[in-house]
Order: structure tokens, then sequence, then C-alpha cells
């Protein structure tokens, strides 16, 4: 370390023991102590540098294709098939991707130079995606297991 760094520790350190101690008192936990944990989980997701946040909502998008494709191309093929419609159910699937990145782009990412606030639309959003990627994960491992059960 350079001396300039081990000066600011030291001088940091020494604050530290000035300050006295102090401890809370014991109190039973509550709904606002849950409230206000989620909160704090809230942000610190919404304090991670804007690269690992616009990582965070580039997984959901993608189990978001892993899930809706199958089921739109299930509906389009036995209801609405055509020739002249027959790339329709990407652009569907393009529009409602679009829509959720857009959406927690708008929530998790926000512009330029700013944090977003934690707002209910966030926790919904990010709770929203955590249970798509387990779900799109589960399903993803149910497929491979039955196709290997049934190749064997």
């Amino acid at each position: 370390m350079g001396r300039k760094r081990q000066a600011k520790l030291q001088t940091q350190q020494a604050q530290r023991q000035d300050q006295p101690r102090t401890r809370k008192p014991y109190r039973a936990a509550s709904d606002t102590d849950a409230v206000e944990a989620s909160r704090s989980d809230i942000e610190i997701i919404l304090n991670l540098p804007r690269l690992a946040r616009i990582a965070l909502i580039l997984v959901p998008t993608f189990a978001l294709v892993v899930v809706l494709q199958p089921l739109i191309d299930a509906i389009y093929l036995r209801y609405f098939f055509t020739m002249e419609t027959r790339n329709t159910p990407s652009l569907v699937m393009a529009a409602l991707t679009l829509l959720f990145f857009l959406a927690g782009w708008m929530l998790v990412v926000g512009n330029v130079g700013e944090t977003p606030p934690a707002t209910r639309a966030v926790r919904i959003y990010l709770y929203a995606s955590i249970a798509l990627v387990l779900f799109a994960v589960m399903w993803l491992g149910y497929l491979l297991f039955n196709n290997m059960r049934l190749a064997a």
C-alpha cells in the first residue's frame, strides 16, 4: 500500500476509536423490520454499478424468451398459421420481450448518472424476475431430464 492510503486508513481508525460505542436495545422483530430489510436489499441492488444492473435485467429478459416462445408458437400454429404471417410469432415475441426489457431499464437501470428510487414497482419487477428465472431454469431442467430419460 502507498503511504497516502496507509495514512488515510490510520485516520479513519482513529476516528472510529474516538466515537463511543452504543448498543441498541433489544426489540422484537416486526413487520416494519421486514419492510426495511427488503427495502435495503432493493437499495443494494439499485446501488450496483450500471453495467451490473443492465446484466441484471438481461437475464430475466432471456428467461422470458425461453418461457414464452413455445407458448406463442403453439398458439400461433394451432389457430393463426398462414404462409403470409409466418413471421408473426417472432414479432410478438420481440415486442413482449422489448416491453419487459424497457420496464426493467426504466425501473432498475434508470438514466445515465442517476440511481433509480426504490419503489414498489421496482420490488415487484425484481421479485417477478426472480420467479421468472427460477421457473425457466426448472422448466429447462425438466425438459432436459425428461428427454434424457426418453432417449435411454
